[in-house]
This record gives structure tokens, sequence and C-alpha cells, in this order.
């Protein structure tokens, strides 16, 4: 990737995620790019190529997370992803977004990414394997696109990351067990 075709790619990233995709327009990218729009037309065909450029690369990332350990329990590849998603957390903002434009893409989405996702992360779980899972990965998600809110709610004083990966861990050890949740 030449680094015009960066600098257009990681500003259009952004503008969806906060925007949404009827909320940019190529005009907007150019800008923010400090390019002309028609350097952003020559690296991207159009809006809507770059949109699913942007949104199948957080799309893969997000799905390939727990797929690098294959032999990995579930906590562990739940913290990975956990770690990934907080590396790069404008990949939530991007998802978040384009559910909430577009919620007729949940079908889909759920059929191409979201079940393979939960079978890669419980290849041998049960139903309620699988619900804790979805449950942690829906909060890995939120945590990652609210990741700034709580870092200044919490000033800080704590390591994140380490605090939710003992959560992940104590979810993951009571469903294992059988155990109820106290409410």
């Amino acid at each position: 990737m030449t680094e015009g075709h960066q600098r257009i790619y990681s500003v259009a990233q952004r503008l969806f995620a906060l925007r949404g995709y009827t909320g940019v327009s190529i005009a907007d990218i150019a800008k923010e790019a400090k390019m002309a729009k028609s350097t952003v037309l020559h690296h991207f065909a159009n809006k809507q190529k770059l949109y699913q450029e942007v949104v199948n690369e957080s799309i893969t990332l997000f799905a390939a997370a727990p797929a690098d350990l294959a032999q990995a329990n579930l906590a562990d590849k739940l913290k990975h992803l956990l770690a990934a998603m907080l590396a790069e957390p404008m990949h939530a903002k991007l998802l978040n977004r384009v559910f909430m434009d577009n919620p007729q893409s949940a079908a889909l989405a759920a059929r191409r990414y979201w079940r393979p996702l939960l079978e890669r992360l419980t290849p041998e779980g049960d139903a309620r394997q699988r619900a804790l899972a979805l449950f942690c990965v829906n909060a890995i998600i939120q945590i990652a696109f609210s990741i700034e809110l709580q870092r200044h709610v919490l000033k800080s004083e704590i390591d994140l990351v380490k605090t939710y990966c003992l959560v992940i861990d104590d979810l993951v050890l009571k469903v294992s067990r059988r155990e109820t949740f106290k409410t």
C-alpha cells in the first residue's frame, strides 16, 4: 500500500467509524487526508468500494484473532481477541457503526462471521459455552468501542487489559463448572 493509499484508508476508516457510511463523502475524506478528491478516486474507484475494503479489514481482523490460537482454551482465545481489539479500537467502532447504520446486515453477519467465529472459539463447545463466548465477544467489542471513556472514568488507575482478562478467566471457569451466577 502506498503512503497516499494508506492515508486515505486511515482517514476513511476513522470517518466511517464516527459518522457512518451516509455521513461521509469522498470530499470529506479528501479534505481530511489533505488530498484532491480525484486522488482519492484514483486509489479507490468509489465510496462504496472504499467502505467495503475498510469494513472487510475490520471484520477480518476481528474474525481472525482467535484463529491464531487454534489449540488454545476458550479463555486464552477470548483474551487474545480482547488484546487485538484494544490494540485497534477503531475496528470495534467501525463494526458497531455498520450494525447501527444497517440493522438488516445482522443476518448476513451472523452467517458469514459470527457463527464461524463461535465455532473457532468453541469447536467442541456446547450451547452454554457458545453463549458464554458470544457474551464475551459482545463485551469485548463494547469494551474496545468505549475504551477511551473507560480510561477517563478510571483515570488509568488500573490496567484494564489485565482486569478484563481476569474477568474472562472467571466467567469461563464458572461456566465450565456449571456454576450459577448470583444476581
